[in-house]
């Protein structure tokens, strides 16, 4: 007998915590990746909700997290890297689009507990 039915599989939809663990997943690839490279990624819950937010659609469930990520958030880090050099981003979400603001590194800040300061 072909094309037999054995089981029964029951689909309940995504909740809105559901797809933004699915973003969050998906989002450590790419500070992994990013790692190998020397550099630090951090980045906000707001963009976490930006992205499930905008990668969610009842049609189509969470299939777009992945291409929102690479066109909007590895295309950001990649213009960042190459404009400014750095090597610690934090991404996040400022007025409504994806953003990137640069950290400043421990060790580019100067040392300020050898000097003395004078009242």
């Amino acid at each position: 007998m072909l094309n037999r039915l054995d089981e029964i599989l029951i689909f309940e939809n995504l909740t809105t915590e559901d797809i933004r663990e699915i973003v969050r997943l998906q989002l450590a690839e790419v500070v992994a990746r990013a790692k190998l490279l020397g550099m630090k990624l951090d980045y906000t819950d707001s963009l976490v909700a930006k992205i499930a937010e905008d990668g969610w659609s009842k049609l189509y469930g969470a299939r777009e997290i992945r291409r929102i990520i690479t066109q909007n958030i590895e295309n950001l880090v990649s213009d960042e890297l190459l404009r400014c050099r750095c090597d610690c981003l934090t991404l996040d979400v400022k007025n409504g689009e994806y953003c990137a603001v640069q950290a400043v590194a421990a060790a580019a800040l100067p040392d300020l507990s050898a000097q003395e300061t004078e009242i």
